[in-house]
């Protein structure tokens, strides 16, 4: 019984940290997105 409880939070904490890595990798590539983006209106371009 322990043992399947402590398998269910090893389970939980690896899909939080999952949902973590995701959402940081959203936000680095809309960071990216948004530095290009950004490049094309600079001067001159």
């Amino acid at each position: 019984m322990y043992k399947e409880d402590k398998k269910k939070g090893a389970q939980a904490q690896y899909v939080q940290l999952g949902a973590i890595v995701s959402l940081w990798r959203h936000s680095f590539f809309v960071a990216v997105v948004n530095e290009f983006q950004w490049m094309d209106d600079g001067p001159g371009l």
